[in-house]
């Protein structure tokens, strides 16, 4: 195995690509900053939304009273919840990929 290609853009740092026999070639795929986002965002809001619908079924379970609602009850209940949780999700990860922005490239600093 020996390096083929180095791989040097402004935005990422530098990696060394090496192939196996019978083996293709890497492809190395990057996502806008905006998608990071929305992908992380998304999937905190739908570990949200299926938290809450999974609640009443495990309050049963365990025995705790919770009043039982219709499955539309339920639903809104369930997105109104994470919405909260998108919005949050959504600030937090926004604030960590301008952290790491900030350290990777110092240049774009106000």
């Amino acid at each position: 195995m020996t390096p083929q290609e180095v791989i040097t853009e402004p935005e990422a740092a530098e990696a060394i690509v090496t192939e196996r026999e019978g083996v293709g070639p890497v492809v190395v795929r990057t996502m806008p900053w905006y998608a990071i986002l929305l992908v992380r965002a998304t999937r905190a809001m739908l570990t949200a939304v299926s938290g809450v619908l999974s609640s009443g079924p495990v309050a049963d379970v365990v025995g705790v009273s919770i009043p039982h609602l219709t499955d539309s009850t339920k639903w809104k209940l369930a997105g109104s919840v994470a919405i909260g949780t998108f919005i949050t999700s959504l600030l937090l990860n926004g604030a960590e990929l301008l952290t790491k922005l900030d350290q990777t490239n110092p240049q774009m600093r106000a």
